[in-house]
């Protein structure tokens, strides 16, 4: 999550959907600003979270009162939940941040861990639902602004004309899995994500 007072945005970064790009992106063209920083654990915070964990208390109210937190602009990337999952698979293959990936064989097995909602895999940030991300503590979307991962440029140019900031996106911990995700994919894994992400797949109308 990044926020910024100068500019007056919020941004809530969804996992596997070009955040950690965007957030460093944002950070480097916002430099010479202190960002506000509510948790030491805050870049896979839901807005909920910001709004509702006990420990923001005094930030927000700082924040609400001294800079008008409600009328930021506040924005998030969503994603098509079947390439989502690909891109997790093979970022969590490839630079092994969680050692349990060792032992998974295939993406059917990986995908299989979803079943489990006590599984590493269940527990995941990345394998939140991405409405999970935008709600507030009542359930209603109370972002300004998504866009989407399949039309990343046009939604970026979008939040840079709506917060007056021109910012380079780096290409950080990029994925191969657009054009190839499908072959991935068996009837059983197909079935378990749809089944699992079936709240996004049709809020965002997103389909297989």
């Amino acid at each position: 999550m990044i926020i910024s007072n100068k500019y007056k945005f919020i941004f809530i970064h969804i996992p596997k959907n070009a955040g950690t790009s965007i957030s460093e992106s944002l950070k480097v063209a916002t430099q010479e600003e202190k960002h506000w920083a509510v948790s030491d654990n805050t870049k896979h915070q839901t807005f909920n979270d910001l709004i509702s964990i006990k420990e923001n208390a005094k930030f927000l109210d700082k924040l609400i009162k001294g800079y008008g937190f409600l009328n930021y602009f506040k924005f998030a990337i969503v994603r098509n939940p079947y390439e989502r999952m690909v891109s997790l698979y093979d970022y969590l293959n490839k630079y092994k941040v969680r050692e349990e990936i060792l032992n998974v064989n295939s993406f059917d097995e990986f995908i299989n861990e979803l079943n489990n909602p006590h599984s590493w895999v269940s527990n995941l940030h990345s394998t939140r639902l991405q409405l999970d991300f935008v709600k507030d503590n009542k359930g209603f979307i109370c972002l300004d602004y998504i866009g989407r991962y399949e039309d990343l440029d046009n939604s970026i140019k979008k939040i840079q004309n709506k917060i007056g900031l021109d910012f380079n996106l780096k290409k950080l911990n990029v994925s191969k899995s657009r054009e190839s995700y499908k072959q991935f994919y068996s009837n059983y894994s197909r079935n378990i994500v749809e089944k699992k992400f079936l709240d996004d797949l049709n809020y965002f109308n997103y389909k297989f």
